[in-house]
């Protein structure tokens, strides 16, 4: 079966129930005394974001998730306030599986930064990351890295 023709497959088993595909999710606490430069963060990176009306969700333009490498794929990063900290919540999703162990790799490191990066621009010196990936609808586990 031609690569083509297996990513059509794919994308067809995903019909009617759970989405086939990968989700590649980074996170990072930032405290809520510290939270209001996230918005403006965002827009520092130089990420070509668009913000969801009214909603602390941005979607990222291609350059850091480049359809090259993942076709159909999509970048957004998310603010989700909590009693005492919002969590910076970076979600990669592409249909298909994971990518092969180094480009793989690269598009963790690249999930990592963002988090880390929002999180410094607003005072945290060496922020927590956590990393998760989910194939095919799976439960998350934790990304494998370099």
């Amino acid at each position: 079966m031609t690569g083509f023709g297996l990513m059509l497959l794919l994308l067809g088993t995903g019909a009617g129930g759970a989405p086939a595909g990968t989700t590649l999710q980074t996170t990072t606490p930032v405290s809520r005394e510290l939270d209001g430069c996230l918005d403006h963060a965002v827009k520092e990176l130089g990420m070509s974001a668009r913000r969801a009306e009214k909603e602390r969700r941005w979607t990222i333009g291609p350059q850091f998730l480049h359809p090259a490498i993942v076709p159909a794929g999509t970048l957004t990063v998310e603010m989700k306030p909590g009693e005492r900290e919002t969590l910076v919540q970076v979600t990669a999703r592409w249909p298909g599986a994971a990518k092969e162990a180094p480009v793989q790799a690269e598009l963790e490191d690249r999930m990592t930064a963002i988090a880390s990066k929002l999180a410094q621009m607003c005072g945290i010196i060496t922020p927590v990351v956590q990393c998760t990936l989910s194939n095919g609808g799976a439960a998350p586990a934790a990304c494998k890295g370099r």
